[in-house]
């Protein structure tokens, strides 16, 4: 019994001090401590702070980082991820997302979402699939 209260209060503390990290890499403590000859906008920084491993985060900042600190950068390289810097999303008309959504419809849109990373693509998958929807419902309703 005693086993398992000790059991119990080791998993709380450690939950307590992983819940307490702090996750914040501020832009601008990176760009002082970097040399920099062009300027770098926040968003490219971010992007590429996104995609660097944990040694290449060590040489571009030239500071060692203990356990807590690789911890707290991969939790905010992945609160970076999903607030969208690690994308690498095109930009303008796709085609063939249009395309794919147009011939598959809400098929196309599931499919996208599950398997598909650039957000460009899926949003033309999902103009495609909506038009799909579109399509279907007029040739539905004018075939009645």
């Amino acid at each position: 019994m005693k086993k398992l209260i000790l059991l119990f209060v080791f998993a709380l503390i450690l939950q307590l001090g992983h819940a307490s990290l702090a996750i914040s890499f501020p832009v601008d403590s990176v760009q002082s401590q970097v040399n920099t000859s062009a300027k770098v906008t926040e968003k490219d920084l971010l992007k590429k702070i996104s995609k660097m491993s944990v040694k290449e985060y060590e040489a571009y900042t030239h500071k060692k980082m203990n356990l807590f600190e690789r911890m707290a950068f991969k939790a905010y390289k992945k609160k970076l991820k999903i607030e969208g810097y690690g994308d690498d999303d095109s930009e303008g008309f796709q085609v063939w997302g249009f395309v794919f959504g147009l011939l598959l419809g809400p098929l196309a849109y599931l499919i996208s979402m599950i398997f598909i990373k650039d957000r460009n693509f899926r949003t033309w998958v999902k103009w495609g699939s909506l038009l799909w929807v579109i399509v279907f419902a007029v040739v539905r309703i004018l075939a009645l």
